[in-house]
C-alpha cells in the first residue's frame, strides 16, 4: 500500500500530500521514490535563484515595522503600514515585502472579490492552512512558513467542488480591474502570459486571424526554443533508452528525465511562439493526466509527453484517447498489466470512463466500471521493452455492457479491436463531448462554464468527429469568452511563468546557468503546488481559483516574484526596469510606465498612491539621474516592480 491514495467515489477528489493520511478507497498509488541524491533538492552551490538575493543588494526590509531601505529621499513606511494600505482597497499584493498572513490575507480576499467568490468561498480553512508563527520573517522563495506545503484541495475536500455550469439569460461583462482590451484578453487565456510581442502581434493580424495562426503550430518557427530543447538529451528517447540511461544517470538525479521534461515544458511556455498549442498542452497533460517524478512513470513519461499529449493536442480526441489507452506510461501507472481475466484490475477502466472521457457525473454504474475494466483485460506492457503489447490469453471474452452498449468481444484473438471499439464509442459519446467542452470553457473562459456556450461546443465536437480546432474556434469567437475579462485566476505555475514573461526574462546563452535556474524555478514551483506535470492523482490539478487561493500560496507568489523581478537568477537576463522608466522624469510618471509595461494598464488611484508612500516619494518627485540606472533606486527598480506584478490585475486573466 502506497502512502499517495487516489481519491475515490464518484466526485470524491482529494489532495494527495505525504503524510496527509489516507483516502478512504480500495485502491492506491504506488510510493513515490524519494532519492537521496542530487536533484531532489535545489543545487545550492552553484545557484541560489530562488532562495535568497545578491549578497550586496538586501531583498528585504529589515523588520517588521522598520523604515525600508534604499529610499532615495527618507523612508517609507513599514511593510504592515503598505499591506495595510494596499489591502484596504484590495488592490495589490506587497510581493516585494514578504509580508506575513495577515496582509496576504487581505489581498487574497480583494482577490476573490474580484472573482465574485465569498470570502468564506476563497479561503474556507486559511488560519488552519498556513502556520503562523508570529514571524513576519522573508520567506524563500517557492516556500511556505514552518513545515506547511500549500495544500491545494480539489472536487470534495475543503476547497470544495469545482463550480457547476451556470445558465445566463444575457451575457455580460462581469465588473473586473481588468482593461477590456481583446488583445490584451486573448494574450491573458490562449498563451502563457502577455508580453509586448504578442500583444502588439494580436493586435495587428486581430484577435481571430492571429488564433488561426496559432492553430497551425507546425507552421510557426520556433528556431530558439528549438535550440534550447536541444540541450536536453531525454525528450526524444524512447523508454527502452531511457531505461538503458538510467544506471549511469541516476546518481547524479533518480528522475532526470522527468526533470527534463518538466524543464521543457517551462522553456516552451516561457519562450516558444506556439503559444497556444503549448496552452494546449498543458490542458491536456492534466486532462490524461500521468505524473512526473513517479516511479511508475519513470521512463515512459518522455514518451507519452511527445507521442499522445503533443501529437494529438490539436488533433482529434478520439484518436489522442486511443494512443492515451494503449501507451505504456498510463497503464504502468494505472496497473493495467495486472488487469488479466484471472484478476481484474479497475483503475484504468474506472480513470476511463471517470477522467479521460463521460465525467462522473455522467450517471455509468459500478458494472460499467467492472465491464470497462474486462474489455482492458490483456493490454499490457512488455517489461523488456516498455511497449505495449496485447496479450490474448490474458484477455476475458464474452459479452459485456459499458454504459448502455453492448460489445459481443467474442474471440480473445479479436480483444484490442473490441477495445478500440470500446474507445471510440466513449470518445465519441455526447457525455464526453459535454464533459470535455466544460473542461475546455473552464481553463478558457469562467470557473462555472456557462452551459449554453457548453452545449453549443459539444454539439460542433460531435459534428466534427472529436476535432478539438473547431470547437477552440468557435470557443474563442463567442460572446461568453469575450464578455469574460478578468474571470480566471493564474495557477501558481501560470503566475510564474506570466512573470516571466511580463518581464521578458531571456535565457541565458550559459547553459549551466541556464539549467540549474530552470531545476531550481522546477523546484519553487514544487513547493508552491504546481510543478508542470507534479500532480500525483489522476485528476490533474484543479482549474479553477478556489482550491489556490490561500495566504500561504500568495505569499509564495510575492516571493517567486520578488525573486524574478530582482534579476537574481543567473540563468535568465534581468528586467530592463531602467528602459521601461525610459525619460521619465518624476516618480509618478516611473511608476505609471512600469504598470504600463508589465500589467498592460495603468494602476488604479490607490494602487499608484500606496506605491509612492512605500517609496517615500509624491508623484511630483523628481527622479535623480542616478536613480534609474545601475545599483539605484532599488525600490523603484526592482520593488516597485515586484509590487504592481502581486496586483490583482497580474494575477487574474
Amino acid at each position: 500500500m502506497g502512502r499517495h491514495a487516489l481519491r475515490r467515489g464518484p466526485g470524491a477528489q482529494q489532495v494527495l500530500t505525504p503524510g496527509a493520511g489516507s483516502v478512504p478507497d480500495d485502491r492506491t498509488l504506488p510510493a513515490q521514490h524519494s532519492p537521496s541524491v542530487p536533484g531532489a533538492a535545489p543545487d545550492t552551490t552553484r545557484d541560489e535563484p530562488f532562495l535568497r538575493a545578491p549578497e550586496d543588494v538586501s531583498p528585504w526590509p529589515p523588520g517588521a515595522d522598520a523604515p525600508v531601505r534604499h529610499s532615495t529621499t527618507g523612508s517609507g513606511p513599514g511593510r504592515r503600514g503598505v499591506v495595510a494600505a494596499l489591502g484596504s482597497v484590495a488592490a495589490l499584493g506587497a510581493g516585494a515585502l514578504a509580508l506575513g498572513p495577515t496582509g496576504a490575507g487581505d489581498v487574497v480576499r480583494g482577490v476573490a472579490g474580484s472573482l465574485g467568490l465569498g470570502l468564506d468561498d476563497a479561503a474556507p480553512t486559511a488560519a488552519a492552512r498556513i502556520a503562523d508563527t508570529g514571524s513576519t520573517a522573508p520567506l524563500a522563495v517557492g516556500t511556505a512558513p514552518s513545515s506547511t506545503k500549500p495544500a491545494v484541495e480539489y472536487q470534495g475536500s475543503t476547497g470544495g467542488k469545482a463550480p457547476t455550469m451556470t445558465t445566463v439569460a444575457a451575457v455580460t461583462q462581469k465588473p473586473t480591474m481588468l482593461v477590456l482590451d481583446p488583445a490584451l484578453h486573448v494574450a491573458r487565456r490562449a498563451t502563457w502570459g502577455p508580453n509586448p510581442t504578442t500583444v502588439a502581434a494580436i493586435k495587428k493580424a486581430g484577435p481571430k486571424a492571429w488564433i488561426e495562426t496559432q492553430l497551425a503550430p507546425s507552421k510557426i518557427t520556433d528556431t530558439r526554443v528549438d535550440a534550447l530543447l536541444a540541450k536536453l538529451d531525454t525528450l526524444n528517447k524512447t523508454p527502452a533508452q531511457l531505461k538503458a540511461m538510467n544506471k549511469a544517470r541516476e546518481k547524479e538525479d533518480y528522475f532526470y528525465a522527468h526533470t527534463q521534461l518538466e524543464t521543457a515544458a517551462v522553456i516552451r511556455a516561457a519562450w516558444s511562439r506556439r503559444q497556444l498549442f503549448e496552452v494546449m498542452v498543458d490542458f491536456w497533460h492534466s486532462r490524461l493526466h500521468v505524473p512526473a517524478h513517479f516511479d511508475k512513470s519513470r521512463d515512459t513519461l518522455n514518451h507519452y509527453d511527445r507521442l499522445v499529449i503533443r501529437k494529438h493536442a490539436l488533433g482529434t480526441f478520439e484518436a489522442m484517447l486511443w494512443a492515451m489507452v494503449t501507451h505504456p506510461a498510463m497503464i504502468l501507472y494505472l496497473d493495467n498489466q495486472q488487469n488479466t481475466k484471472f484478476g481484474g484490475n479497475q483503475n484504468l477502466g474506472r480513470e476511463l470512463l471517470e477522467l479521460h472521457t463521460l465525467g462522473v457525473d455522467a450517471g455509468y454504474t459500478q458494472t460499467d466500471v467492472q465491464n470497462a475494466a474486462k474489455l482492458l483485460t490483456g493490454l499490457s506492457v512488455n517489461p523488456d521493452t516498455l511497449t505495449m503489447v496485447f496479450r490474448p490469453e490474458q484477455h476475458f471474452v464474452g459479452k459485456v455492457k459499458v454504459f448502455g452498449t453492448t460489445y459481443a468481444n467474442a474471440t480473445a484473438a479479436g480483444g484490442l479491436t473490441t477495445l478500440r471499439s470500446l474507445v471510440k464509442k466513449l470518445a465519441n459519446h455526447p457525455k464526453t463531448a459535454e464533459y470535455l467542452a466544460a473542461d475546455l470553457v473552464r481553463r478558457f473562459v469562467s470557473d462555472a462554464p456557462p452551459r449554453a456556450l457548453v452545449a453549443r461546443l459539444a454539439k460542433t465536437y460531435l459534428a466534427n468527429a472529436t476535432a478539438i480546432k473547431p470547437v477552440l474556434r468557435q470557443l474563442f469567437a463567442s460572446p461568453e469568452f469575450q464578455a469574460s475579462v478578468g474571470q480566471k485566476y493564474r495557477r501558481p505555475l501560470e503566475s510564474t511563468v506570466a512573470t516571466m514573461r511580463a518581464l521578458s526574462l531571456q535565457p541565458s546563452t550559459n547553459t549551466t546557468e541556464l539549467m540549474t535556474t530552470l531545476r531550481n524555478l522546477r523546484w519553487g514551483l514544487d513547493q508552491m503546488g504546481q510543478s508542470p506535470l507534479g500532480h500525483t492523482a489522476p485528476d490533474g490539478y484543479a482549474d479553477f481559483a478556489q482550491p489556490w487561493l490561500s495566504t500561504v500560496g500568495t505569499l509564495s507568489r510575492w516571493n517567486m516574484q520578488m525573486a524574478l523581478a530582482g534579476g537574481w537568477n543567473k540563468g535568465f537576463s534581468k528586467p530592463n526596469a531602467a528602459g521601461w522608466i525610459g525619460d521619465a522624469t518624476t516618480y509618478g510618471v516611473a511608476v505609471d510606465r512600469i504598470a504600463k509595461r508589465v500589467l498592460f494598464q495603468k494602476p488604479t488611484a490607490a494602487q499608484k498612491a500606496a506605491i509612492l508612500a512605500f517609496l517615500g516619494h509624491t508623484s511630483a518627485t523628481k527622479i535623480p539621474a542616478w536613480a534609474k540606472t545601475g545599483n539605484g533606486d532599488y525600490n523603484l527598480r526592482v520593488r516597485a516592480v515586484a509590487l504592481l506584478l502581486g496586483a490583482p490585475q497580474h494575477q487574474l486573466r
